[in-house]
């Protein structure tokens, strides 16, 4: 699932409830991947969904630079408990 950041707050929709693990990565980057249509995969395990044809590069993010530790659920330690329909989640990347 994915949020986008407006003025430094962010909103994610569709989050089902139960414990969630959090990641932050720059909006043209891609999060890393850890289940699919297949079940679970291993990092760096090949997607086996089918390949589209890659478009053109993406932009370089804007903003400042997010520190690696927090683009992977497994470094992040960011996580939550979502268990009601608003829930307020403060992330700080330091």
């Amino acid at each position: 699932m994915a949020g986008t950041v407006n003025g430094g707050t962010y909103m994610v929709p569709g989050v089902p409830y139960g414990p969630c693990r959090v990641t932050v990565t720059p909006l043209q980057a891609e999060p890393e991947v850890t289940s699919g249509p297949g079940g679970p995969r291993k990092p760096g395990q090949e997607d086996p969904a089918p390949r589209v044809k890659a478009g053109p590069a993406p932009k370089k993010p804007a903003g400042p630079p997010i520190p690696e530790k927090f683009k992977s659920v497994d470094t992040s330690g960011l996580a939550t408990k979502v268990d009601q329909e608003k829930v307020t989640f403060a992330i700080s990347l330091d």
